[in-house]
């Protein structure tokens, strides 16, 4: 009875050593997460910047005209924010 349970318990250890990958190809899937991963932040980082850029030259465009106090504080806050990030 005990040579059964072990054999079979040596069968499970044998199935689960077959469902694992092999770390080459793990290490595939790690680097191709790692480069989607990077291509998304470049893509998020580009939009920020494209609305950044807009958000500044709709400013520019309102130079002009009277400000509203609310055009003043997202003024100072767009200065602050392309003055300390990115």
């Amino acid at each position: 009875m005990a040579s059964l349970q072990r054999s079979d318990e040596q069968a499970a250890v044998e199935k689960e050593e077959e469902k694992e990958m092999p770390l080459e190809e793990i290490g595939e899937y790690r680097a191709l997460a790692q480069q989607n991963s990077i291509e998304a932040i470049r893509a998020a980082e580009e939009r920020y910047a494209k609305a950044r850029e807009s958000t500044a030259s709709a400013l520019k465009e309102t130079d002009s005209t009277p400000t509203p106090p609310y055009r003043s504080i997202a003024r100072r806050v767009l200065m602050d924010d392309s003055q300390g990030s990115l």
